[in-house]
């Protein structure tokens, strides 16, 4: 069996192209495979295939999914509508939903869109996504709606396509329904939950997209489907305009009777009517009007109905409107009428109408235009004639000065303007740049105008605000007739314009030969010159026309009349590329020497473009050929150079030419001739005299200008013929340098070298031609300037050799052998102190690296910085430099300047392998920099992988160690939050009890950095001391209390950390707990760890004690904790928390707080005014949190002043004294008094008293 091939796929292609199927299936049997594509190229082509042989393509390796350009070849069948292949693809694994490359179609919108029912039925059965969207956001139900297809239409909206999707422009399958004009497809959308009112980009309906198609039955349809007559477009266009806008009553008439809204305006304030009026349907205007559509309304500029009916020149809808009370005489924003309007279209059946009622003739808009001006342009000689028989002003004038007459000469109307000249017109009025209607005519040259106005009257010499006459503009115009009618009316053919122009030049510059005749014969002054210093003739040249030229000059035109640049016609002729026009100029007596302000003359500008027959013409009529020019003091030489025209310079230098005169910049011609890269120039410059190594002021030969021009043949020439190759520039290269930096051929340098091109002279900035070639990175160079005795071992200012550039410039190896072959010095140093080989491991070169060591290069010298070879190697990450040297002699231990070995280079690049190689041969792994770090401190404040760190422990890396900040490797690990690390290092040894400078161990960090329990218990399980302190005082179990871990404090009661530990002011954690309200759990954890519940702090206060302080509801815990033994003397406070205790302590409480109440023999009452006044006077806590509990326990009511109300004076009287405490003391921070002056009887005088000798700020708090 043949493999596959392109000439195969070649054969099978060409096969389906002929639709020869036997043939095809002869190919696939006798190949091994075939290409992806060639079962979508079979279908494309071939629409008949069987299809055993697309099971053959199949089996040959054609994918079913591959695509052609565009398509896969389901796309391609079910774009034919083919069910057969549909169906055969699917099956065989086709993708349903795959989208082609051009619009993003799946094979069901092809489908859709070949309106193949069965097609689509299939694919839907097949998991083809019906919503799916291509590019422009058509769905598969858009596709169908576009080709119109009902059956599919139906068959996809109850398989549940989106009938309300839309597409990138806002269409929905409604509107591409509308615009297929597929009407069942329409209703069958409505009818299925389409939306009639969605709108498109531009904010059309479908409503509006009906009355376009001109459907009335479509109309129906929506509006019975709900949709929204009045609904706005972008445009602010409703429905209702839009089918005025197309006149179409029977649309106007259904949207009315469905309240459609006849006053609505667009964004341009245009309304329905306006519409109307503007398509010229009376019936629709009639039908609005009768509807309530205001006849007078304006739109954003000012329009009415009546003047868009004018404009229409709609003479029945005019007259409706005005017979309905349409404003004739209503302005718009410009300040035009409908007359206006009217006559503006020539309709003279409406401008009567408006007239007959009541509408003036003369009135004027913004412009100051009247209807008669209108009229006149628009060339109505009956509308013309009825507005003047009718009172209009012939002779106004509007905003610019134009008359009805110039306006009638400018629309070419003769008939008007007879008959307006015929009634008064004035034919000299001027508008307001002076010009007359006769002058509008010659403008245009017509004779016939022209002849009229003259006739009537008009002044020929009348001029503009520019002094332009009648005459001018009629030359200008290049009108004969016109001007030979204006002379023989007595036109001055001299009369000048303001800016000095005659009639002459105008002519001149339209190129109209038969006026420059008959004004020359008619006494026009041939040689006037306008304001700028132009004569006619130089107009004439500037238009190009010779036989006008020939006249001129004929009929005495001076030829050597000079522009303001100088410049005269000879040299504009030469510019111009004419023998003829230079012959006739030089035959008239034009100077071939005169100059032009930049001092060229003829002859330079004839060398200059290269013109051999002009540069023989003017020198044999005497032209000075050493003539130099006032700009650069070039000669008509140096010009015929630098165009590189060897005729002209033959000619010039047979014809005394100067070949060694210089120019302003001391060039010659010869260095000009090498500039342009012309040989032929060069060599008839040489081969006459031409010095070949003048200079110029920049000290440049003719040489250096044949190189700069990158032309080898002239530099050739030069050398042959005594060229100094030695010559310098001013930054003191050579020509040979030169050539190497601009990398040109190695047949340049090799032309050098030959004719003695000195190889190590050096530039200014100290280089040679070999160091240049060496950075170029040219091996042919340098082998060409070694061969030819060049230094290898000269050194750069920074003291660096060729070999070292080429190294750092990373050049070919062969390169690196050239030079060392050639005697370079492999160990020579630069100013840094760097070796050649040092430079090679620093680009982790191993090729140069091996070259040079065997070579005899010191593999342990040392830079200026004390690095070494191998330093260099292992800060670039180059193992295979770092094990050749190795492997060489080089010292791993050596260390440069500032302390660092080779090992801690390695590191620092992050070179994991040759870290590993140093250390397993024979490298310090506990060398410290000078901040006492080791490397594996460094690689876990670095992050490294945890590769790095079980390589520094597996090859003796000291764990324990400190750095001079006094942190060991587990200290950083901690502190980098890496559990990895401090597993790795606990496990190697790493001591976990060791502390910081405050004393704390890393366990105290771990749980003040909020670590995981995981890493708690690793530290716990490595020996961590859990009761260790830090220089505080503070325990782990403390910190865990403070950060909150109910997890971790656990953890370590539970591993021997001491509970009981007090903080400096005696409190235990218990109490802090209870103080901090953590939950019961954490009061049950310390209990359960053996924390004493009667323990003390250095003021006496106990866990219970907090209780009351800060938990006083929490019943729970005093309960707990009274269990365990808690001993509580206070029963009179605490007695209402004591619900849980046993029968024999509450007994005991109760005969206590009895006893109590016996000794004191004070009322509730009294205790209440007691605990009140102390709370007043002293602001005591444990007061407050008494009446508190009072209150809460109801033993006292919660509005205090019932306890005001004392009937006992004892009382008056004891409440007398705490306000005047209160008063003495000035302590009022909380009012619990509440004083009401209504309830104050006469005899409360004793109260009322101390009240009234309060502070005011005091007694407004007292108040409640």
């Amino acid at each position: 069996m043949a493999d596959y091939t392109d000439q195969v796929e070649r054969d099978i292609k060409d096969a389906i192209d002929r639709k020869d199927e036997h043939q095809l299936r002869l190919i696939l049997q006798r190949t091994s495979k075939c290409h992806k594509n060639t079962l979508v190229w079979a279908l494309r082509k071939n629409k008949n295939l069987s299809k055993e042989t697309l099971d053959l393509l199949i089996e040959k390796g054609a994918d079913v999914n591959a695509f052609d350009n565009d398509w896969t070849a389901l796309m391609h069948a079910c774009d034919t509508g083919s069910l057969e292949y549909t169906q055969w693809l699917t099956e065989r694994g086709a993708d349903v939903n795959a989208k082609d490359n051009s619009y993003g179609w799946t094979a069901l919108m092809h489908a859709c869109k070949s309106g193949s029912l069965e097609c689509t039925k299939w694919l839907t059965e097949h998991g083809a996504d019906v919503n799916a969207k291509d590019n422009n956001g058509l769905t598969a139900l858009m596709s169908t709606c576009k080709s119109g297809s009902l059956e599919c239409t139906q068959w996809l909206t109850e398989h549940g396509a989106d009938v309300n999707a839309k597409d990138n422009n806002g269409w929905s399958a409604l509107m591409h329904a509308c615009e297929s004009g597929s009407l069942k497809c329409t209703q069958w959308l409505t009818e299925h939950g389409a939306v009639v009112n969605v709108k498109q980009k531009d904010g059309k309906t479908e409503l509006m997209i009906a009355i376009e198609k001109r459907s009335l039955e479509w109309i129906k349809m929506f509006t019975d489907h709900g949709a929204d007559v009045n609904t706005i477009s972008t445009d602010g266009q409703t429905a209702l305009m839009r089918a005025c806008m197309d006149g179409s009553l029977e649309f106007t008439k259904f949207l009315t009777d469905h309240d459609s809204d006849v006053k609505a305006k667009d964004y341009n304030g245009r309304t329905a009517l306006m519409f109307a009026c503007k398509s010229g349907s009376l019936e629709c205007t009639k039908l609005l009007t009768q509807h309530g559509a205001d006849v007078n309304e304006m739109n954003n500029d000012g329009w009415t109905a009546l003047m868009f009916a004018c404009e229409s020149r709609s003479l029945k809808c005019t007259q409706w409107l005005t017979e309905v009370g349409a404003d004739i005489n209503a302005r718009n924003k410009y300040g035009w009428s409908a007359l206006m309007y009217s006559s503006k279209n020539g309709s003279l059946e409406c401008t009567k109408w408006l007239k007959d009622h009541g509408a003036d003739v003369n009135d004027r808009n913004k412009h100051d235009r009247s209807a008669l001006m209108y009229a006149s342009k628009s060339g109505s000689l009956e509308l013309t004639q009825w507005l003047a028989e009718n009172c209009a002003d012939v002779n106004a004038r509007d905003n610019k000065g134009l008359t009805a007459l110039m306006y009638a000469c400018k629309s070419s109307s003769l008939e008007c303007t007879q008959w307006l000249t015929e009634h008064g017109a004035d034919v000299n009025a001027r508008n307001y740049n002076g010009w007359t209607a006769l002058m509008y005519a010659c403008k245009s040259g017509s004779l016939e105008y022209t002849k009229w106005f003259t006739e009537h009257g008009a002044d020929v010499n009348a001029k503009d605000n520019n002094g332009w006459t009648a005459l001018m503009y009629a030359c200008r115009s290049g009108s004969l007739e016109c001007t030979k009618w204006l002379t023989e009316y007595g036109a001055d053919v001299n009369a000048r314009s303001t800016y000095g122009w005659t009639a002459l030049m105008s002519a001149c510059k339209s190129g109209s030969l038969e006026c420059k005749q008959w004004l020359t014969e008619h006494g026009a002054d041939v040689n006037a010159k306008d304001n700028n210093g132009w004569t006619a003739l130089m107009y004439t040249c500037e238009s190009g026309s010779l036989k006008c030229t020939q006249w001129l000059t004929e009929h005495g035109a001076d030829v050597k009349v000079k522009h303001k640049d100088g410049k005269t016609e000879l040299m504009i002729a030469i510019e111009r590329r004419s023998l003829e026009w230079l012959k006739m100029f030089t035959d008239h007596g034009a100077d071939v020497n005169t100059r032009s302000t930049d001092g060229i003359t003829a002859l330079m500008r004839a060398c200059e473009s290269g013109s051999l027959e002009y540069t023989q013409w003017l020198t044999e009529r005497g032209a000075d050929v050493n003539a130099k020019d006032s700009s650069y003091g070039w000669t008509a030489l140096m010009h015929a150079c630098r165009s590189g025209s060897l005729e002209c310079t033959k000619w010039l230098t047979e014809h005394g030419a100067d070949v060694n005169a210089k120019d302003n910049n001391g060039l010659t011609a010869l260095m000009y001739a090498c500039k342009s890269g012309s040989l032929e120039c060069t060599k008839w410059l040489t081969e006459h005299g031409a010095d070949i190594n003048a200079k110029d002021n920049n000290g440049c030969t003719a040489l250096m200008y044949a190189c700069k021009s990158d032309s080898l043949e002239c530099t050739q020439w030069l050398t042959e013929h005594g060229a100094d190759v030695n010559v310098k520039h001013k930054d003191g290269k050579t020509e040979l340098m030169i050539a190497i930096v601009k990398k040109r051929s190695l047949e340049w340098i090799k032309m050098f070298t030959d004719h003695g091109a000195d190889v190590n002279t050096r530039s200014t900035d100290g280089k040679t031609a070999l160091m240049r070639a060496c950075e170029s990175g040219s091996l042919e160079y340098t082998q060409c300037l070694t061969e030819h005795g060049a230094d290898v071992n000269v050194k750069h200012k920074d003291g660096k050799t060729e070999l070292m550039i080429a190294i750092e410039e990373k050049r070919s190896l062969e390169l690196i052998k050239m030079l060392t072959d050639h005697g370079a010095d492999v160990n020579t140093r630069s100013t840094d102190g760097k070796t050649a080989l040092m430079r090679a491991c620093e680009s982790g070169s191993l090729e140069y690296t091996q070259w040079l060591t065997e070579h005899g290069a010191d593999v342990n010298a040392k830079d200026n910085d004390g690095w070494s070879a191998l330093m260099h190697a292992c800060e670039s990450g180059s193992l295979k430099c770092t094990q050749w040297l190795t492997e060489h002699g080089a010292d791993v231990n050596a260390k440069d300047n500032d302390g660092w070995s080779a090992l801690m280079h390695a590191c620092e690049s992050g070179s994991l392998k040759c870290t590993q190689w140093l250390a397993e041969h024979g490298a310090d792994v506990n060398v410290k920099h000078k901040d006492g770090k080791t490397e594996l401190m460094i690689a876990i404040v670095k992050k490294r992988s945890l590769e790095w760190i079980n390589m520094f422990t597996d090859h003796g890396a000291d764990v324990n160690t400190r750095s001079t900040d006094g942190k060991t490797a587990l200290m950083s690990a901690c502190e980098s939050g890496s559990l990895e690390y401090t597993q790795c290092l606990t496990e190697h040894g790493a001591d976990v009890n060791v502390k910081h400078k405050d004393g704390k161990t890393e366990l105290m960090i771990a749980i003040e950095k909020k670590r995981s329990l995981e890493w708690i218990k690793m530290l716990t399980d490595h020996g961590a001391d859990v009761n260790a302190k830090d220089n505080n005082g503070w325990t782990a179990l403390m910190y865990a209390c403070k950060s909150g871990s109910l997890e971790c404090t656990k953890w370590l009661a539970e591993h021997g950390a001491d509970v009981n530990v007090k903080h400096k002011d005696g409190k235990t954690e218990l109490m802090i707990a209870i103080q901090k309200k953590r939950s019961l759990e954490w009061i049950k954890m310390f209990t359960n760890q053996g924390a004493d519940v009667n323990a003390a702090t250095d003021s006496g206060s106990t866990a219970l004690t907090y209780i009351k302080r800060f938990t006083p509801y929490c019943r729970e815990q005093y309960s707990l904790l009274t269990r365990l033994g808690a001993k509580d003397d206070d029963y009179k406070h605490l007695m209402s928390l004591n619900s849980n205790a046993t029968d024999a302590q509450q007994h005991a409480a109760e005969t206590k707080l009895n006893a109590s109440k016996a000794k004191w023999n004070l009322s509730l009452k009294c205790q209440t005014r007691r605990c009140l006044y102390q709370t007043s006077v002293s602001n005591s806590f444990s007061y407050k949190n008494t009446i508190k509990r009072l209150i809460h326990d109801r033993h006292i009511p919660h509005e205090l002043e019932t306890i005001l109300l004392f009937e006992n004076p004892d009382d008056k009287c004891e409440i007398t004294a705490i306000l005047r405490e209160l008063h003495a003391s000035h302590e009022v921070e909380r009012a619990l008094i509440k004083y009401r002056t209504e309830q104050m009887s006469s005899e409360n005088l004793a109260l009322r008293e101390p009240f009234e000798k309060l502070e005011p700020h005091h007694r407004k708090l007292l108040k409640w």
